[in-house]
């Protein structure tokens, strides 16, 4: 007999922010591409690569944070899920941004910001209210992080407001905060899941969960941050990035990468930091060898690894959290292999002039392919009950 299945997306506050996320960035590029190449203008307040900027970090990415943190507070806090009024509240004002930043060509910039802001503004609140009653000071880090990126925002807005066309405060700022999230969550998780996974296989060369090299890493990468931030022309800052990357390349080395290359849903979380380490070493090299531009460090950074951290963990939490085996599907893995592909060739097509416009094309269809295929296989376990 069918059985009708019930919808259940705003039970759990991942479930309807990964599918926002999913649906932004598959509409997100194309839209930026069509306005990238004068095909189609919507934006007059806002230049195309501005747009692509803002809704990168502080629209995409964004839900993708705000998936995660929400699901991850229980178990901070130990009180229940954010669901309800609550949840809808969020829902609507992350619509409200998007909607604002798609209409820069009928609002100014100051009702833009008026809509985007309360957002983050108003999720920063919640979160924070909450580790600070359960005074769950582990992970007061994450909520200063949070915070920053709220600031990063408002920042944007301010510049954008004062006709900066070029407001590079706030997205330096969100991204040395994303690049230390990774380096902090990325030391929990990846081989926390590494170790379930090795056990389940009877492997006992395990990986080294956290010793003092860690905290060196961080602190030098911290340090690089830092210079990057507000020394960036230092004659020391391209050495403190190579230094980090290389560092956290040994730490990685520490989470044995390669005995994990038969589970896709655990080597993503790998290749995910393999591409910080990677963007660190770039970006340095890049203020020292004018034969690398900048633009390659940066995209290796933005859709190598943050993209490929939060597909790493979109998905498996998806998996997770519904009841479904913690195993990659085929599917699952065709989102993992587009995405990298989309992350190579955005990433190399600042060193083909003459093939750019190709391969930006080529990245945005990869980019595409992956999200809808994650909509795809996705939505269902995250709109109904198993």
């Amino acid at each position: 007999m069918y059985k009708k299945k019930s919808l259940i997306i705003l039970t759990n506050s991942f479930r309807p922010f990964f599918i926002l996320c999913g649906l932004w960035a598959f509409f997100s590029i194309p839209i930026w591409l069509l306005n990238y190449f004068n095909i189609f203008n919507n934006l007059e307040n806002i230049s195309a690569i501005l747009w692509h900027q803002h809704e990168m970090f502080f629209g995409f990415i964004s839900a993708a944070m705000t998936g995660f943190i929400l699901t991850a507070l229980p178990n901070w806090t130990g009180k229940l899920p954010k669901n309800g009024w609550r949840l809808l509240l969020l829902i609507f004002l992350w619509i409200t941004g998007r909607i604002a930043f798609l209409s820069s060509n009928i609002i100014n910039n100051i009702f833009m910001a008026i809509l985007d802001l309360p957002f983050l503004t108003i999720l920063l609140f919640f979160i924070s209210r909450e580790v600070f009653a359960s005074k769950n000071w582990k992970n007061f880090p994450i909520i200063i992080l949070f915070f920053l990126f709220t600031i990063a925002n408002w920042i944007f807005h301010i510049e954008l407001i004062q006709h900066n066309l070029y407001p590079t405060i706030s997205i330096k700022l969100a991204i040395c905060i994303l690049i230390l999230l990774i380096a902090i969550l990325g030391g929990r998780i990846i081989p926390s899941f590494t170790i379930n996974w090795l056990k389940n296989q009877n492997n006992k060369a395990l990986p080294i969960i956290k010793d003092k090299f860690d905290n060196l890493a961080i602190i030098i990468l911290i340090i690089f941050l830092l210079f990057y931030m507000f020394y960036p022309n230092y004659i020391l800052t391209p050495y403190f990035s190579i230094i980090a990357g290389f560092l956290h390349f040994f730490r990685l080395l520490n989470w044995k990468s390669w005995t994990v290359t038969s589970e896709p849903l655990v080597w993503i979380l790998h290749l995910g930091y393999a591409w910080l380490v990677m963007a660190l070493i770039l970006f340095g090299l890049s203020m020292l060898w004018n034969m690398i531009p900048s633009t390659v460090s940066i995209h290796a950074f933005t859709t190598g690894a943050f993209t490929t951290m939060i597909i790493a963990v979109m998905t498996r939490a998806s998996l997770g959290h519904t009841g479904n085996k913690l195993k990659a599907s085929s599917g699952t893995t065709v989102i993992y292999v587009a995405i990298s592909i989309a992350a190579i060739l955005r990433t190399i097509e600042p060193l083909l002039y003459n093939n750019n416009i190709i391969l930006i094309n080529l990245a945005g269809i990869f980019w595409s392919i992956a999200f809808g295929s994650f909509l795809f296989f996705y939505s269902p376990m995250l709109l109904f009950k198993k």
